[in-house]
């Protein structure tokens, strides 16, 4: 771990999609002429009409080719031609912050028009990444107390005029420091700074945020405790926070309301996309006149149950069940063995879990993987009769009266800030994303 004095300026770049959370660690930039984290990539629109090349040769998406040609731009001693590169390159050379939104492209032949969209994140979740963003990489660099200076740059079509205020009435709320709203032809630019702030300040920050959400989609999985301040639940007990994402399922602690930094731990062999494998095989082998399953209709039998089968549907719900304990079982053993062990961490201690992301998605009459989680955990003999509790996500249905509504999923909520969303509606279309058919 490399050295960092106080008084040096964290330069850090945090992007927030649709499905998933990135941070770049950019500090030795111009020193070590390398980025620290070179699987992590920027994405950025320089405006409403910027439209991207694609070339399918190198089979790489252009997030990619632009990270590339930032970590290669020192290397080479040449300048960047690219604009949007320039941008982000100049903004880690001052040593701001730079925090870029997921934007959404249509494909027309070789290129790429952005599209107008809702503002997928609910904005507090979205500060909550950021904030959880920038303490991660000073855990990692062992940093207690710096100066900061945060750059949020919403693309035109995800930040508007109206929404504007909204975000500053947030700010006032959980930040800290000094904040001002910009208006830019790039869109607008949402700023706060901290000058030798302490290091708990943006804990707190991050835990004000994490209470703003928790205490509205969070609720205790009991019939009988329907007056449980869930507040009082986070801030009184020691929770195991379980973040089931597509590639990664994510663990913390939180230990009277406070997230516990150094039990972050990342599962990258047991993940949603391994859920929908296990969903697959089990319907294959319930309903073996089925030659193959895709992962469309694993993903649909995971929502609703069923698959369709000609002008007809198939309940395939034991399948699914069956998917699902087997997937929990094998995720509840390695926390069991690996997890508690690595991190010295007493199980007896947990007295709540909670468990979101879209791995946690199940059908009506199956059980989810938070269930079946929590259902091996109770049977564990050091517990004591009251056992562990359950606390459960509740995601708002779908407004069946309005189509075009936006659906506000607190399936986006990641306290940990160091793993993957799991939206399955956003798989789904990720999937369609990367199966390029054009040849040149």
């Amino acid at each position: 771990m490399p050295e960092i004095m106080t008084n040096t300026m964290l330069k850090i770049a945090v992007d927030v999609g649709s499905s998933e959370n990135r941070t770049l660690d950019c500090t030795d930039f111009g020193e070590k002429k390398k980025l620290v984290n070179s699987n992590n990539y920027i994405r950025v629109s320089e405006d409403a009409d910027y439209k991207r090349e694609m070339k399918y040769e190198k089979k790489l998406l252009f997030s990619e080719k632009l990270h590339l040609k930032i970590a290669k731009l020192e290397e080479k001693g040449n300048e960047c031609d690219n604009k949007v590169a320039n941008k982000i390159v100049e903004e880690l050379q001052n040593g701001s912050f730079l925090i870029g939104a997921a934007t959404k492209f249509e494909r027309v032949g070789n290129s790429e028009k952005m599209l107008p969209q809702q503002f997928k994140h609910q904005q507090i979740s979205y500060y909550l990444n950021v904030i959880a963003g920038i303490t991660m990489v000073m855990d990692e660099r062992g940093v207690d107390n710096t100066s900061i200076r945060l750059k949020t740059l919403f693309p035109p079509n995800e930040l508007t005029p109206d929404n504007a205020r909204e975000t500053e009435d947030i700010a006032k709320g959980v930040l800290c420091g000094n904040y001002k709203v910009t208006n830019l032809l790039t869109g607008q630019i949402f700023e706060f700074s901290i000058d030798d702030e302490d290091y708990e300040a943006l804990e707190e920050m991050k835990m004000a945020l994490a209470r703003l959400l928790m205490t509205e989609s969070i609720k205790l999985d009991d019939d009988n405790d329907d007056d449980v301040d869930i507040e009082e639940v986070i801030n009184e007990n020691t929770l195991l926070f379980i973040d089931i994402g597509n590639s990664t399922t994510n663990l913390s602690i939180f230990e009277d309301g406070k997230y516990q930094p150094q039990s972050n731990e990342t599962f990258t062999q047991l993940n949603g996309n391994v859920l929908l494998q296990y969903i697959g095989n089990a319907i294959k082998q319930e309903f073996s006149s089925i030659p193959e399953i895709t992962l469309k209709d694993s993903i649909k039998a995971l929502e609703t149950g069923k698959i369709k089968i000609g002008r007809g549907k198939k309940d395939v719900k034991e399948a699914v069940q069956k998917a699902i304990t087997k997937f929990s079982n094998e995720l509840y053993t390695k926390i069991r063995m690996d997890y508690f062990a690595n991190k010295g961490i007493a199980s007896y201690n947990i007295a709540y879990l909670l468990v979101s992301g879209g791995g946690s998605v199940a059908p009506d009459g199956v059980n989810n993987s938070a269930k079946e989680l929590h259902s091996f955990f109770q049977k564990e003999e050091a517990l004591e009769e009251e056992g562990i509790g359950l606390l459960i996500v509740d995601i708002d249905p779908e407004d069946e009266e309005d189509e075009d509504a936006p659906v506000e999923s607190v399936r986006d909520l990641n306290v940990n800030g160091a793993g993957d969303f799991f939206d399955l509606e956003t798989y789904e279309e990720q999937e369609q994303e990367l199966e390029p058919q054009v040849k040149e």
